[in-house]
Order: structure tokens, then C-alpha cells, then sequence
């Protein structure tokens, strides 16, 4: 299905230009993946003074693949995380959370402009109040993950 997909919008004239990706997972392991997730959120909040030049320049990096910066591939975002910050125990978390993405990724599905460039899934993650969404927190609070 998502190779079906990709090979969909890279058809000519101009489907290859759109920017997107697609991932399978299997739902079975998104609970430890949530779980490693806010284990790493918990342990960057905490030294958010410290760590805030490694999280902007990994959110920019994770960014890349769309062209915006509201969504980051979530793996590029931890892997670059894991190299910029010389913690044991955040390399530590971003080595589970890798490992629960990989464990729960079955599939990932790029068109051309963003191929090579996402690995995972996408997740929202604005740069700045401004461009939050009142409507996606919203979303998020009615499924209670506000």
C-alpha cells in the first residue's frame, strides 16, 4: 500500500513535487514508543536551559525532509538529540526510543522530494507559539495527549 502510494505521486507532470511520506506502523508497539518518548520529553525538559541550542538545531535538521519546520521526522529529531547532547542518560533514552521506533515502523513511503530525507513517522512540533494551531491543540486535548 504505501509503495503503491509513493509510486502514485511520483507520477508525471507534477505529483513528484509533492512533499510527503507515509508510514505503516503497527500498533501493537506504539505503547512503548509513546512510553520512551516522554522518558526523553521528561529528561530534555528538565535541562531545557542547558540543552535549547541541541533541541533548535535538531528540530531544524528533522525539518528538512518537508520543507516547513511544524512537522520533524521523530527518529532524525532523537538521533540528532543523541549526538548533540553528551548525556548518558539522555543517550540513553534516545537509544530505547530509537529502537521502539524501528520496532514499530513496519513500512515508510516517500515521494521523490522527500526521499532519503524521513525515516519514521512525522509528529507536530511548532517552533514558536505563533504557529501553533489553536484547533490542533484542540484535537489533542480532546484525545488527551494536551
Amino acid at each position: 500500500m504505501v509503495e503503491e502510494f509513493s509510486n502514485y505521486l511520483n507520477r508525471p507532470p507534477y505529483m513528484s513535487e509533492v512533499q510527503t511520506s507515509q508510514a505503516v506502523i503497527n500498533a501493537k508497539e506504539l505503547g512503548d514508543a509513546v512510553e520512551s518518548f516522554e522518558a526523553l520529553v521528561g529528561l530534555l525538559t528538565e535541562g531545557m536551559k542547558d540543552y535549547r541550542p541541541q533541541i533548535r538545531n535538531a528540530r531544524s535538521l528533522a525539518s528538512q525532509a518537508w520543507g516547513n519546520n511544524i512537522y520533524i521526522d521523530l527518529q532524525i529529531f532523537v538521533e540528532e538529540i543523541r549526538e548533540g547532547i553528551k548525556v548518558d542518560e539522555i543517550k540513553d533514552a534516545c537509544d530505547d526510543l530509537v529502537e521502539d521506533i524501528e520496532e514499530m515502523i513496519l513500512a515508510v513511503g516517500t515521494t521523490m522530494k522527500t526521499e532519503g530525507k524521513v525515516l519514521s513517522v512525522g509528529i507536530y512540533f511548532p517552533s514558536g507559539h505563533n504557529q501553533v494551531s489553536q484547533s490542533r491543540l484542540d484535537m489533542y486535548e480532546e484525545v488527551d495527549l494536551g
